[in-house]
């Protein structure tokens, strides 16, 4: 519940520092899809970011979505 409000309170913050206008509140479900996806981009840039470090990641994937279609 705490994560509800703090996040809309976020969103109506900066969007009136932006001088936009509030269109009501994001559900509990919608933060909960937002938290993940970040979770899930911050994992594909840390993969990145170590391969970049690595000069190139090596280890092949076990499966990929191409061959499953």
């Amino acid at each position: 519940m705490f994560l509800f409000h703090t996040f809309n309170g976020m969103i109506a913050a900066v969007s009136s520092a932006a001088g936009l206008e509030d269109h009501g509140k994001i559900s509990k479900r919608s933060i909960g899809r937002i938290m993940l996806e970040g979770e899930v981009a911050e994992s594909v840039q840390l993969v990145d970011e170590m391969s970049k470090a690595q000069g190139g990641f090596t280890a092949a994937p076990t499966a990929c979505l191409s061959d499953r279609v």
